[in-house]
C-alpha cells in the first residue's frame, strides 16, 4: 500500500530529447542567479549574477536540448524578457 501511495503522489517528468541547460546556477528559493557560465545561453543573452528570475516562478528550468524558455528577469528596478535556448552543458564552460 505504501508503494501505491508513493506512485500516486510522485510526479515524473520525461523530456523527449537529451537534457538541455540554460547555463546558470540559481537559488530556487530566492530566485536569484548565483553564477552564469561563460559561453552559455544565459551569458550570451546578458544575464548576470544577482539577477532575479521572476518567471517562471520556482519552476524547474531544465528541459530538452533545443527547446526554448522565456525568462522574466529583474535587475535592480528594471525588468527584462530573455528568450533562451536550452543546450547541452558540454557546449560551454562549467
Amino acid at each position: 500500500m505504501k508503494l501505491l501511495s508513493l506512485l500516486l503522489t510522485t510526479t515524473i517528468t520525461f523530456f523527449p530529447g537529451p537534457p538541455g541547460k540554460l547555463g546558470f546556477l540559481w537559488n530556487p528559493s530566492t530566485h536569484v542567479i548565483l553564477k552564469v557560465f561563460p559561453g552559455s545561453p544565459a551569458a550570451l543573452q546578458g544575464l548576470r549574477k544577482g539577477d532575479k528570475v521572476l518567471y517562471p516562478p520556482g519552476k524547474d528550468l531544465d528541459g530538452s536540448e533545443g527547446s526554448h524558455v522565456t525568462l522574466v528577469i529583474k535587475r535592480g528596478n528594471d525588468i527584462g524578457y530573455y528568450d533562451l535556448e536550452r543546450v547541452n552543458p558540454r557546449r560551454y564552460k562549467r
